[in-house]
Protein backbone atom coordinates (compact mmCIF):
# COMPACT_ATOMS: atom_id res chain seq x y z
CA UNK A 1 0.00 0.00 0.00
CA UNK A 2 1.45 3.34 -1.04
CA UNK A 3 1.83 5.89 1.72
CA UNK A 4 0.55 9.23 0.37
CA UNK A 5 1.89 11.16 3.37
CA UNK A 6 5.15 13.11 3.45
CA UNK A 7 6.60 11.56 6.61
CA UNK A 8 6.71 8.04 8.02
CA UNK A 9 7.37 7.43 11.73
CA UNK A 10 8.04 3.90 12.94
CA UNK A 11 6.75 3.20 16.48
CA UNK A 12 8.62 0.42 18.28
CA UNK A 13 6.49 -1.70 20.61
CA UNK A 14 8.53 -3.89 22.95
CA UNK A 15 5.59 -4.57 25.26
CA UNK A 16 1.83 -5.03 25.07
CA UNK A 17 -0.50 -2.07 25.35
CA UNK A 18 -2.92 -1.58 28.22
CA UNK A 19 -1.85 -4.18 30.79
CA UNK A 20 -0.66 -3.47 34.33
CA UNK A 21 3.02 -4.12 33.62
CA UNK A 22 3.30 -2.75 30.09
CA UNK A 23 2.76 0.36 27.99
CA UNK A 24 -0.10 2.31 29.55
CA UNK A 25 -3.17 2.65 27.38
CA UNK A 26 -2.90 6.44 27.49
CA UNK A 27 0.68 6.18 26.23
CA UNK A 28 -0.68 4.51 23.10
CA UNK A 29 -3.74 6.69 22.65
CA UNK A 30 -1.70 9.89 22.37
CA UNK A 31 -1.04 8.87 18.77
CA UNK A 32 -4.57 10.12 18.08
CA UNK A 33 -3.35 13.58 19.06
CA UNK A 34 0.04 13.15 17.36
CA UNK A 35 -1.81 12.34 14.13
CA UNK A 36 -4.00 15.42 14.51
CA UNK A 37 -0.94 17.63 14.95
CA UNK A 38 0.95 15.83 12.18
CA UNK A 39 -1.57 15.39 9.33
CA UNK A 40 1.29 14.81 6.91
CA UNK A 41 2.61 11.80 8.87
CA UNK A 42 1.92 8.08 8.73
CA UNK A 43 2.69 5.84 11.72
CA UNK A 44 3.97 2.30 11.33
CA UNK A 45 3.66 0.31 14.55
CA UNK A 46 6.54 -2.15 14.88
CA UNK A 47 5.97 -4.96 17.41
CA UNK A 48 9.15 -6.88 18.23
CA UNK A 49 7.55 -10.28 18.97
CA UNK A 50 4.64 -12.23 17.41
CA UNK A 51 2.80 -12.11 20.77
CA UNK A 52 2.94 -8.30 20.87
CA UNK A 53 1.90 -8.26 17.21
CA UNK A 54 -1.24 -10.23 18.09
CA UNK A 55 -2.06 -8.06 21.09
CA UNK A 56 -1.60 -4.75 19.28
CA UNK A 57 -4.17 -5.91 16.74
CA UNK A 58 -6.76 -5.84 19.54
CA UNK A 59 -5.98 -2.18 20.35
CA UNK A 60 -5.95 -0.68 16.86
CA UNK A 61 -9.69 0.02 16.95
CA UNK A 62 -8.91 2.69 19.57
CA UNK A 63 -7.10 4.76 16.95
CA UNK A 64 -9.37 7.36 15.40
CA UNK A 65 -10.18 7.55 11.70
CA UNK A 66 -7.70 10.35 11.03
CA UNK A 67 -4.75 8.18 12.14
CA UNK A 68 -2.99 6.76 9.09
CA UNK A 69 -1.17 3.67 10.32
CA UNK A 70 0.17 0.25 9.44
CA UNK A 71 1.78 -2.60 11.38
CA UNK A 72 5.12 -4.21 10.58
CA UNK A 73 6.47 -7.13 12.62
CA UNK A 74 10.25 -7.01 13.20
CA UNK A 75 11.07 -9.91 15.53
CA UNK A 76 14.56 -10.87 14.33
CA UNK A 77 17.68 -8.98 13.20
CA UNK A 78 17.36 -10.68 9.82
CA UNK A 79 14.24 -8.56 9.21
CA UNK A 80 15.93 -5.22 9.82
CA UNK A 81 16.29 -4.64 6.10
CA UNK A 82 12.53 -3.88 6.09
CA UNK A 83 13.37 -0.74 8.04
CA UNK A 84 15.00 0.92 5.07
CA UNK A 85 15.93 4.55 4.73
CA UNK A 86 12.41 5.45 3.58
CA UNK A 87 11.38 6.00 7.20
CA UNK A 88 11.60 9.61 8.38
CA UNK A 89 12.25 8.69 12.01
CA UNK A 90 11.29 6.36 14.81
CA UNK A 91 9.63 6.49 18.21
CA UNK A 92 10.33 4.16 21.14
CA UNK A 93 9.07 3.75 24.67
CA UNK A 94 11.70 3.43 27.41
CA UNK A 95 12.93 -0.10 28.05
CA UNK A 96 13.08 -1.81 31.43
CA UNK A 97 15.78 -0.44 33.74
CA UNK A 98 16.55 -3.68 35.56
CA UNK A 99 16.93 -7.40 34.86
CA UNK A 100 14.01 -9.28 36.38
CA UNK A 101 15.23 -12.62 37.68
CA UNK A 102 18.74 -11.88 36.44
CA UNK A 103 17.71 -12.43 32.81
CA UNK A 104 17.98 -10.29 29.69
CA UNK A 105 14.47 -9.60 28.44
CA UNK A 106 14.26 -10.84 24.82
CA UNK A 107 11.81 -8.06 23.94
CA UNK A 108 14.10 -5.35 25.31
CA UNK A 109 17.02 -6.98 23.54
CA UNK A 110 15.25 -6.89 20.17
CA UNK A 111 14.03 -3.34 20.72
CA UNK A 112 17.56 -2.22 21.59
CA UNK A 113 18.99 -3.87 18.47
CA UNK A 114 16.45 -1.99 16.36
CA UNK A 115 17.32 1.30 18.11
CA UNK A 116 21.01 0.67 17.42
CA UNK A 117 20.28 -0.05 13.77
CA UNK A 118 18.12 3.06 13.44
CA UNK A 119 20.60 5.49 14.98
CA UNK A 120 23.79 3.98 13.55
CA UNK A 121 23.12 2.20 10.24
CA UNK A 122 20.14 4.30 9.10
CA UNK A 123 21.34 7.47 10.86
CA UNK A 124 17.72 8.41 11.58
CA UNK A 125 16.22 10.39 14.47
CA UNK A 126 14.87 8.31 17.35
CA UNK A 127 12.32 9.83 19.75
CA UNK A 128 12.40 8.22 23.20
CA UNK A 129 9.40 8.73 25.48
CA UNK A 130 10.52 9.72 28.99
CA UNK A 131 7.35 9.12 31.05
CA UNK A 132 8.15 9.37 34.74
CA UNK A 133 10.33 11.42 37.07
CA UNK A 134 10.92 8.30 39.21
CA UNK A 135 11.85 6.00 36.32
CA UNK A 136 15.45 6.58 35.31
CA UNK A 137 16.55 5.95 31.75
CA UNK A 138 19.29 3.34 31.50
CA UNK A 139 20.87 2.25 28.24
CA UNK A 140 20.11 -1.49 28.12
CA UNK A 141 23.45 -2.46 26.63
CA UNK A 142 25.37 -0.28 29.09
CA UNK A 143 23.33 -1.77 31.92
CA UNK A 144 24.22 -5.26 30.73
CA UNK A 145 27.89 -4.34 30.48
CA UNK A 146 27.91 -2.96 34.04
CA UNK A 147 26.27 -6.14 35.36
CA UNK A 148 28.83 -8.37 33.63
CA UNK A 149 31.68 -6.39 35.22
CA UNK A 150 30.16 -6.69 38.71
CA UNK A 151 32.51 -8.68 40.94
CA UNK A 152 29.87 -10.88 42.57
CA UNK A 153 26.83 -11.14 40.27
CA UNK A 154 28.68 -10.69 36.98
CA UNK A 155 29.88 -14.27 36.32
CA UNK A 156 26.48 -15.80 37.14
CA UNK A 157 24.68 -13.25 34.97
CA UNK A 158 27.03 -13.88 32.05
CA UNK A 159 26.66 -17.65 32.33
CA UNK A 160 22.86 -17.42 32.38
CA UNK A 161 22.65 -14.98 29.44
CA UNK A 162 25.62 -15.94 27.29
CA UNK A 163 23.74 -16.14 23.97
CA UNK A 164 21.85 -12.87 24.51
CA UNK A 165 25.01 -11.11 25.66
CA UNK A 166 26.80 -12.11 22.46
CA UNK A 167 23.90 -10.87 20.37
CA UNK A 168 23.73 -7.47 22.08
CA UNK A 169 27.49 -7.01 21.91
CA UNK A 170 27.27 -7.60 18.17
CA UNK A 171 25.49 -4.26 17.87
CA UNK A 172 26.85 -0.79 18.57
CA UNK A 173 25.52 1.23 21.43
CA UNK A 174 22.65 3.54 20.47
CA UNK A 175 24.02 6.66 18.83
CA UNK A 176 22.62 9.34 21.12
CA UNK A 177 23.55 12.05 18.64
CA UNK A 178 20.36 11.00 16.88
CA UNK A 179 18.12 10.75 19.96
CA UNK A 180 15.42 13.17 21.08
CA UNK A 181 13.66 12.82 24.43
CA UNK A 182 9.90 13.37 24.64
CA UNK A 183 8.89 14.43 28.16
CA UNK A 184 5.59 15.59 29.64
CA UNK A 185 5.28 18.79 31.60
CA UNK A 186 7.37 21.84 30.86
CA UNK A 187 10.74 23.31 31.74
CA UNK A 188 8.76 26.46 32.52
CA UNK A 189 7.45 24.54 35.55
CA UNK A 190 10.45 22.34 36.33
CA UNK A 191 13.16 20.99 34.03
CA UNK A 192 12.94 17.42 35.36
CA UNK A 193 14.06 15.27 32.42
CA UNK A 194 17.83 15.80 32.96
CA UNK A 195 17.42 14.19 36.39
CA UNK A 196 16.23 10.83 35.01
CA UNK A 197 18.60 10.93 32.04
CA UNK A 198 21.85 12.03 33.72
CA UNK A 199 21.70 13.54 37.21
CA UNK A 200 20.30 10.45 38.97
CA UNK A 201 22.47 7.96 37.06
CA UNK A 202 25.63 6.47 38.58
CA UNK A 203 28.59 6.89 36.27
CA UNK A 204 29.09 3.17 35.38
CA UNK A 205 25.54 3.15 34.01
CA UNK A 206 25.68 6.46 32.12
CA UNK A 207 26.08 5.66 28.43
CA UNK A 208 28.29 7.70 26.14
CA UNK A 209 26.50 10.58 24.47
CA UNK A 210 23.50 10.88 26.77
CA UNK A 211 24.83 13.91 28.65
CA UNK A 212 25.40 15.66 25.31
CA UNK A 213 21.85 14.80 24.22
CA UNK A 214 20.20 16.91 26.96
CA UNK A 215 19.89 19.76 24.48
CA UNK A 216 17.40 17.59 22.57
CA UNK A 217 14.81 17.23 25.32
CA UNK A 218 11.39 18.06 23.88
CA UNK A 219 8.75 18.97 26.45
CA UNK A 220 5.41 18.12 24.86
CA UNK A 221 2.19 19.54 26.28
CA UNK A 222 0.26 17.40 28.75
CA UNK A 223 -2.79 18.11 26.63
CA UNK A 224 -1.15 16.05 23.87
CA UNK A 225 0.40 13.26 25.93
CA UNK A 226 -2.48 12.91 28.42
CA UNK A 227 -5.38 13.83 26.10
CA UNK A 228 -6.92 16.19 28.64
CA UNK A 229 -9.29 18.22 26.47
CA UNK A 230 -10.20 15.28 24.29
CA UNK A 231 -11.39 13.20 27.27
CA UNK A 232 -12.90 16.18 29.10
CA UNK A 233 -15.08 17.11 26.13
CA UNK A 234 -15.93 13.56 25.15
CA UNK A 235 -17.10 12.42 28.60
CA UNK A 236 -18.70 15.65 29.81
CA UNK A 237 -18.51 14.63 33.48
CA UNK A 238 -19.24 17.03 36.31
CA UNK A 239 -19.67 16.83 40.07
CA UNK A 240 -22.67 14.68 40.91
CA UNK A 241 -23.77 11.87 43.14
CA UNK A 242 -21.04 10.29 45.27
CA UNK A 243 -20.73 7.80 48.10
CA UNK A 244 -19.25 10.32 50.55
CA UNK A 245 -15.75 8.86 50.75
CA UNK A 246 -12.34 10.42 50.38
CA UNK A 247 -10.42 8.23 47.95
CA UNK A 248 -6.83 7.43 47.06
CA UNK A 249 -6.46 5.79 43.64
CA UNK A 250 -3.13 4.48 42.37
CA UNK A 251 -0.54 1.73 42.39
CA UNK A 252 0.74 0.84 45.84
CA UNK A 253 3.33 -1.76 44.94
CA UNK A 254 6.37 -1.90 42.70
CA UNK A 255 9.59 0.09 42.79
CA UNK A 256 8.06 3.30 41.43
CA UNK A 257 5.36 3.27 44.14
CA UNK A 258 7.50 2.20 47.09
CA UNK A 259 7.03 5.49 49.04
CA UNK A 260 3.25 5.60 48.69
CA UNK A 261 2.33 3.11 51.45
CA UNK A 262 4.43 5.14 53.89
CA UNK A 263 2.44 8.29 53.07
CA UNK A 264 -0.87 6.50 53.58
CA UNK A 265 0.41 5.33 56.98
CA UNK A 266 1.35 8.91 57.89
CA UNK A 267 -2.14 10.13 57.09
CA UNK A 268 -4.39 7.29 58.26
CA UNK A 269 -2.56 5.10 60.79
CA UNK A 270 -3.83 6.96 63.90
CA UNK A 271 -7.31 7.19 62.38
CA UNK A 272 -8.33 9.69 65.06
CA UNK A 273 -10.96 11.39 62.91
CA UNK A 274 -12.48 8.27 61.35
CA UNK A 275 -12.71 9.83 57.88
CA UNK A 276 -14.76 7.64 55.50
CA UNK A 277 -12.05 6.57 53.08
CA UNK A 278 -11.48 4.28 50.12
CA UNK A 279 -7.95 3.11 49.21
CA UNK A 280 -8.05 1.84 45.63
CA UNK A 281 -5.31 0.20 43.59
CA UNK A 282 -3.02 -2.83 43.31
CA UNK A 283 -1.32 -3.35 46.68
CA UNK A 284 -4.12 -1.79 48.76
CA UNK A 285 -4.40 -4.94 50.87
CA UNK A 286 -0.66 -5.03 51.61
CA UNK A 287 -0.42 -2.17 54.14
CA UNK A 288 -1.04 -3.59 57.64
CA UNK A 289 -1.29 -0.19 59.33
CA UNK A 290 -4.50 0.76 57.49
CA UNK A 291 -6.20 -2.63 57.63
CA UNK A 292 -9.12 -3.62 59.87
CA UNK A 293 -10.43 -0.07 60.20
CA UNK A 294 -14.18 0.15 59.79
CA UNK A 295 -14.05 3.54 58.05
CA UNK A 296 -11.38 2.54 55.50
CA UNK A 297 -12.38 0.41 52.54
CA UNK A 298 -9.53 -1.35 50.70
CA UNK A 299 -9.93 -2.20 47.00
CA UNK A 300 -7.00 -4.11 45.46
CA UNK A 301 -8.14 -3.59 41.89
CA UNK A 302 -7.66 -1.43 38.82
CA UNK A 303 -9.74 0.03 36.00
CA UNK A 304 -8.69 1.50 32.68
CA UNK A 305 -10.15 3.91 30.19
CA UNK A 306 -13.62 5.34 30.68
CA UNK A 307 -14.40 2.88 33.49
CA UNK A 308 -11.68 4.55 35.56
CA UNK A 309 -13.07 8.05 34.97
CA UNK A 310 -16.56 6.92 35.96
CA UNK A 311 -15.16 5.31 39.11
CA UNK A 312 -13.43 8.56 40.06
CA UNK A 313 -16.62 10.52 39.43
CA UNK A 314 -18.38 8.61 42.23
CA UNK A 315 -15.85 9.69 44.89
CA UNK A 316 -16.25 12.73 47.15
CA UNK A 317 -12.67 13.81 46.42
CA UNK A 318 -9.31 12.24 45.50
CA UNK A 319 -6.15 12.72 47.56
CA UNK A 320 -2.77 13.00 45.82
CA UNK A 321 0.84 12.75 46.92
CA UNK A 322 2.62 11.77 43.71
CA UNK A 323 5.39 9.25 44.25
CA UNK A 324 5.78 10.36 47.88
CA UNK A 325 8.68 12.76 47.33
CA UNK A 326 8.91 16.25 48.83
CA UNK A 327 7.90 17.92 45.58
CA UNK A 328 6.26 17.13 42.29
CA UNK A 329 8.33 17.55 39.14
CA UNK A 330 5.30 18.15 36.96
CA UNK A 331 1.52 17.99 37.08
CA UNK A 332 0.84 14.26 37.27
CA UNK A 333 -1.66 12.53 35.02
CA UNK A 334 -3.83 11.70 38.06
CA UNK A 335 -4.57 15.42 38.52
CA UNK A 336 -5.83 15.71 34.95
CA UNK A 337 -7.77 12.45 35.36
CA UNK A 338 -9.69 13.92 38.29
CA UNK A 339 -10.49 17.14 36.44
CA UNK A 340 -11.75 15.04 33.51
CA UNK A 341 -13.78 12.85 35.88
CA UNK A 342 -15.45 15.81 37.60
CA UNK A 343 -14.04 15.17 41.07
CA UNK A 344 -12.01 17.62 43.23
CA UNK A 345 -8.36 16.90 44.02
CA UNK A 346 -6.82 17.35 47.49
CA UNK A 347 -3.02 17.55 47.69
CA UNK A 348 -0.86 16.34 50.59
CA UNK A 349 1.30 19.41 51.20
CA UNK A 350 4.45 17.57 52.46
CA UNK A 351 4.68 16.08 48.95
CA UNK A 352 4.12 19.33 47.05
CA UNK A 353 5.89 21.92 49.15
CA UNK A 354 6.50 24.18 46.14
CA UNK A 355 2.80 23.98 45.23
CA UNK A 356 3.50 22.94 41.65
CA UNK A 357 0.04 21.38 41.32
CA UNK A 358 -2.22 24.20 42.58
CA UNK A 359 -0.93 27.39 44.12
CA UNK A 360 -4.04 27.64 46.30
CA UNK A 361 -4.13 26.77 50.01
CA UNK A 362 -7.76 25.61 49.80
CA UNK A 363 -6.72 22.40 48.07
CA UNK A 364 -3.92 21.32 50.43
CA UNK A 365 -3.79 19.39 53.70
CA UNK A 366 -0.86 18.45 55.94
CA UNK A 367 -2.36 15.87 58.28
CA UNK A 368 -5.45 13.85 59.09
CA UNK A 369 -7.07 16.75 60.99
CA UNK A 370 -6.82 19.10 58.02
CA UNK A 371 -8.09 16.37 55.70
CA UNK A 372 -11.13 15.94 57.95
CA UNK A 373 -11.77 19.67 57.74
CA UNK A 374 -11.72 19.45 53.94
CA UNK A 375 -13.98 16.41 54.08
CA UNK A 376 -16.50 18.39 56.10
CA UNK A 377 -16.35 21.37 53.73
CA UNK A 378 -16.99 19.15 50.72
CA UNK A 379 -20.28 18.00 52.18
CA UNK A 380 -21.53 21.27 50.73
CA UNK A 381 -22.23 20.56 47.05
CA UNK A 382 -21.65 24.19 46.07
CA UNK A 383 -18.15 24.16 47.59
CA UNK A 384 -17.40 20.86 45.90
CA UNK A 385 -18.45 22.34 42.56
CA UNK A 386 -16.41 25.49 43.26
CA UNK A 387 -13.28 23.43 43.96
CA UNK A 388 -13.63 21.48 40.72
CA UNK A 389 -14.30 24.56 38.59
CA UNK A 390 -11.35 26.46 40.07
CA UNK A 391 -9.03 23.48 39.58
CA UNK A 392 -10.12 23.12 35.98
CA UNK A 393 -9.47 26.83 35.45
CA UNK A 394 -5.98 26.45 36.97
CA UNK A 395 -5.27 23.56 34.58
CA UNK A 396 -6.48 25.60 31.59
CA UNK A 397 -4.18 28.47 32.53
CA UNK A 398 -1.24 26.11 32.97
CA UNK A 399 -1.79 24.41 29.63
CA UNK A 400 -2.15 27.77 27.89
CA UNK A 401 0.71 29.66 29.53
CA UNK A 402 3.33 27.13 30.63
CA UNK A 403 3.15 24.32 28.07
CA UNK A 404 4.42 24.04 24.51
CA UNK A 405 1.17 23.48 22.61
CA UNK A 406 2.39 21.88 19.38
CA UNK A 407 4.67 19.06 18.37
CA UNK A 408 5.48 18.18 14.76
CA UNK A 409 7.83 15.44 13.60
CA UNK A 410 8.55 17.50 10.48
CA UNK A 411 10.64 19.88 12.61
CA UNK A 412 13.16 17.09 13.20
CA UNK A 413 12.75 14.63 10.31
CA UNK A 414 13.21 14.61 6.56
CA UNK A 415 10.40 13.77 4.18
CA UNK A 416 10.29 10.06 3.39
CA UNK A 417 7.65 7.88 1.78
CA UNK A 418 7.58 4.19 2.63
CA UNK A 419 5.87 1.35 0.81
CA UNK A 420 4.85 -1.66 2.89
CA UNK A 421 4.27 -4.90 1.07
CA UNK A 422 1.36 -6.90 2.41
CA UNK A 423 3.40 -10.03 1.70
CA UNK A 424 5.51 -9.37 4.81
Amino acid sequence: MQNDKKYTIGVLLYSSVGTKTSILLSEFLFFNKFAELNPDTKFVFIPVTPAINSKIAKCLYLLEDHVDYDVLLIDHPMKLSKLDDKFSGFFSYMLRNNFFGGAIDPRCKMNYIICSYITNELNKPLFFRVPDSEYNYLDYRQMMDARIKHNTSGPKFLAANKKDVRMLYAWDQINYDNVYWIANGSDKIYDWAPDVLVNNIKWPLLAKGIRESLGRILYVSDDILFGYHESLNRLGLDVGEHDNKICYAGFLKGSVAERRPKILKEIFQKNKYQIPTRIFGPGANDIPEIQNKSNIELMDDSFQGDDFYRFLNKQLAIIHFGKGKENYSYISKSIYDCAIAGVPSLIYLPCDQKRIIFNDNRFYFSNEKELKQLYDKLQNSDIRKEYLDDQREWIENTLSNKMYPNFTFSDYCEEQIYTISKLF
